[in-house]
C-alpha cells in the first residue's frame, strides 16, 4: 500500500522453498494494486534490498536474486 492510502488486510501464503535454493513466495492480491514490491530487511531491520516483481501476487525467488 502506498502511504497515505487505503489499508486493507494482507493475507500472505506460505513460502515453498524450490530445489537449488530458491523460494516461491504469494500473497492474496489487492484489488487496487497495480504492481508490488518485494523489500528484504536484515534481522535489525535495516532495508537491504528491493525487487519489482510486476503485477502477479506470486514470485520465484533464486539464491543469485537474493541481497
Amino acid at each position: 500500500m502506498l502511504r497515505g492510502g487505503t489499508t486493507a488486510a494482507l493475507a500472505i501464503g506460505e513460502a515453498v522453498a524450490i530445489p537449488g535454493g530458491g523460494v516461491r513466495l504469494s500473497w492474496q492480491p489487492h484489488p487496487e494494486a497495480e504492481h508490488y514490491e518485494l523489500r528484504f530487511y536484515s534481522t535489525a531491520l535495516t532495508e537491504i534490498g528491493r525487487r519489482d516483481v510486476g503485477s502477479q501476487p506470486t514470485v520465484t525467488i533464486g539464491p543469485a536474486d537474493m541481497p
